[in-house]
């Protein structure tokens, strides 16, 4: 899932440093028995809490 992020970012023509990826990753919280939605989910709400709305699209 991680490694996606990036990959994300290169889906619509952009690029992320690991600061940013850090800071889109410090607002996902991981817990026991969390499910692969939930996790997509808060990915996407972090993306967009950090304003790459495109990047949450995609």
């Amino acid at each position: 899932m991680w490694l996606e992020l990036p990959k994300a970012f290169l889906s619509v023509g952009s690029f992320a440093t690991q600061e940013v990826i850090s800071n889109i990753l410090c607002r996902v919280k991981i817990f026991d028995g969390i499910s692969v939605e939930e996790v997509q989910n808060q990915v996407e709400v972090a993306l967009m809490a950090e304003k790459y709305f495109a990047v949450a699209k995609s």
